[in-house]
């Protein structure tokens, strides 16, 4: 539990840095990366806490970001600022 919520604090802050609308791929990238390396380690525990689903739905917020961002075959949006 504590780990996704730790998760959701890195990727609502690095998406709103200074009031900004500001986010940043690779930070993004290595907390998914690190969020889905957990869940590799330690399904069985995310299971018996019940958080499976709530891992789940984490990883997949931040897949569908990413294949958002990438628009064209050779095309990726590494960062979006919109100040």
């Amino acid at each position: 539990m504590f780990f996704i919520k730790l998760a959701a604090f890195i990727v609502s802050f690095v998406s709103s840095i200074a009031g900004d609308f500001v986010k940043f791929g690779l930070p993004m990238a290595q907390s998914a990366t690190l969020l889905a390396w957990g869940l590799i380690e330690y399904e069985a525990a995310y299971r018996g806490m019940g958080e499976l689903d709530n891992m789940r739905d984490s990883l997949k917020w931040a897949t569908d970001y990413f294949i958002k961002a990438h628009s064209g075959p050779n095309e990726f949006y590494a960062q979006v600022v919109k100040a």
